[in-house]
C-alpha cells in the first residue's frame, strides 16, 4: 500500500466539469443572432483544429499564462472556428457572448458521480482544484455548487504558468504543505495532467474516457515514489482511490 494521501487535487474541465452541449452548438447559437446558420458539426471540426493550434502556440510560448493571454487565445480560437463561415468582426462580437456563457452553470454539467465522490472524500482528506483556467473558474465552480469542497485552488492564471509546466505542480505542493508523494492528482489528459504530475512525484489517477487502457500510461520508472492507475469514467474514481491508495483514518 502506498504512502497515505494528504491531499487530492482534481482537474476541472474534462474531468469534473463537462460541456453540457457540444461547442459547435454553443458557437452556432451565438452567431445566429447575426443571421448566420452554421452547421454545429462543421464548427466542431474547425474547433478541434483551432484548439490544436492553440495548444501548439501555448507550448511554443513556454506555457506562460495570464487572464489576458487566455482571453486572447479564446478569441482566436472562436475566430478560427468560424473561419470561412462568419466574417471576423461578427465572430469577435459572438466571442463576447460565448466567453460569458461558459462562466454559467447552463454551459456545464458535473461528471456522473462527481458530486457523490466529492462528498465522500471531503470529510476524509483535503481536496483541491489544479486546473488550466482563467479567473472565471471559481465563479463557475460556485455556480455548479461544488466550490466549497476545494480548500486548495491552484489555477493557471494565478500561477502564471499552466499545465504541463512544472511550476503549477510546484504551486500545488506549496499550497498543500506536504510532500509530492502524499498528493494524488486526478485528471483526464495524459500530456497535461498525468505525465507531468508523475514527473513531479505525485500519484495520479487518469480518467481516460474512451481512450484504451493500453495507452501509454506512465510507468513506475518515471517517478518511483508515485503510483498511477486509470479508470474509464469518473463514476469509478472513488472506488479506485479506496482500492489503490491509503486515506487518513
Amino acid at each position: 500500500m502506498s504512502t497515505e494521501l494528504k491531499v487530492i487535487y482534481f482537474d476541472a474541465g474534462g474531468t469534473i466539469l463537462r460541456v453540457r452541449r457540444s461547442v459547435g452548438h454553443v458557437y452556432s447559437d451565438a452567431v445566429r443572432r447575426f443571421g448566420y446558420e452554421v452547421p454545429p458539426d462543421e464548427v466542431n471540426l474547425r474547433f478541434r483544429r483551432a484548439w490544436k493550434k492553440s495548444l501548439e502556440r501555448r507550448r511554443d510560448d513556454g506555457y506562460v499564462c495570464t487572464d489576458e493571454i487566455l482571453r486572447e487565445e479564446w478569441a482566436r480560437i472562436v475566430v478560427d472556428s468560424f473561419d470561412g463561415l462568419v466574417p471576423r468582426q461578427d465572430a469577435l462580437e459572438a466571442f463576447e457572448d460565448i466567453f460569458e456563457s461558459f462562466c454559467t452553470a447552463d454551459a456545464w454539467q458535473l461528471a456522473e458521480g462527481a458530486l457523490d465522490t466529492l462528498r465522500a472524500l471531503a470529510g476524509r482528506v483535503p481536496l483541491g482544484i489544479l486546473s488550466n483556467w482563467d479567473s472565471r473558474l471559481e465563479e463557475t465552480l460556485d455556480a455548479m455548487g461544488i466550490l466549497e469542497f476545494f480548500s486548495h485552488r491552484v489555477i493557471s492564471y494565478q500561477v502564471g504558468h499552466e499545465k504541463p509546466h512544472p511550476r503549477i505542480f510546484g504551486e500545488a505542493v506549496r499550497q498543500a504543505g506536504v510532500a509530492p508523494e502524499q498528493i494524488l492528482h486526478v485528471g483526464d489528459l495524459l500530456e497535461w495532467d498525468i505525465r507531468p504530475a508523475r514527473g513531479c512525484g505525485f500519484h495520479t489517477l487518469w480518467v481516460r474516457g474512451d481512450v484504451s487502457e493500453s495507452a501509454d500510461l506512465p510507468g513506475a520508472g518515471e517517478a518511483p515514489r508515485g503510483r498511477s492507475v486509470s479508470v474509464a469514467r469518473f463514476g469509478e474514481v472513488l472506488t479506485a482511490i479506496e482500492r489503490h491508495f491509503r486515506l487518513p483514518s
